[in-house]
């Protein structure tokens, strides 16, 4: 949780100075630990890639309240 918050202050301060970003939980810790040299009691979980894109993709269409917000109980589909 911590690396999520620490992480999007990352992202959104980026943002601020026209830079993307790409956060990556996928990859090769051990080779990620060789390559920056990371000692062994530092374990890495995340890896936030950054740039200056030369295009920004357009955002996704938002779902409604009625879709994402449920009072009481939960009231979705199936």
């Amino acid at each position: 949780m911590d690396v999520a918050m620490a992480a999007q202050n990352m992202i959104l301060a980026a943002y601020s100075l026209g830079i993307g970003s790409c956060p990556v939980a996928s990859f090769n810790k051990a080779a990620v630990r060789e390559l920056l040299e990371i000692p062994e009691h530092v374990e890495p979980v995340l890896i936030v890639s950054l740039g200056y894109p030369e295009e920004w993709p357009r955002p996704p269409a938002r779902r409604s309240l009625e879709e994402v917000v449920h009072y009481e109980r939960y009231r979705g589909a199936g």
